[in-house]
């Protein structure tokens, strides 16, 4: 078995309202996100590789161009659910796994000392 794990940023802003007013996190506030995809599998491809790095310019190009410097609430996946960390692990391991089948695992560092691993 085989894994590959690289890391990405993205800088983006929320809010939760449904914490109510006097909880810090109903407030407008933003994040400087690192995540961390995770793929894993037997077989290799071409010259010894499980995935090449640089398809994963993909996955990273996804989250410069949807994702930061953006306001989370605002976003078309948020408007049914909160913007907390754990929805956003899961929403974007589903676009890393439509992306490369073989991804198992995402993990999205909020603070220095906060994350949610999200695995499928």
């Amino acid at each position: 078995m085989f894994a590959i794990e690289k890391e990405f940023h993205f800088c983006a802003a929320h809010r939760i309202p449904e914490l109510g007013e006097r909880h810090k996190c109903a407030q407008v506030h933003g994040h400087s996100y690192r995540v961390v995809l995770r793929i894993e599998g037997d077989a290799l491809k071409g010259p010894g590789f499980l995935v090449e790095f640089c398809e994963l310019d993909a996955f990273e190009a996804l989250l410069k161009t949807h994702f930061d410097h953006k306001f989370l609430n605002d976003l078309p996946e948020f408007q049914t659910i909160a913007p907390t960390t754990e929805n956003l692990a899961q929403i974007l391991f589903g676009e890393a796994k439509r992306m490369f089948a073989q991804t198992v695992e995402l993990r999205v560092q909020e603070t220095q000392k906060t994350w949610v691993i999200f695995r499928g």
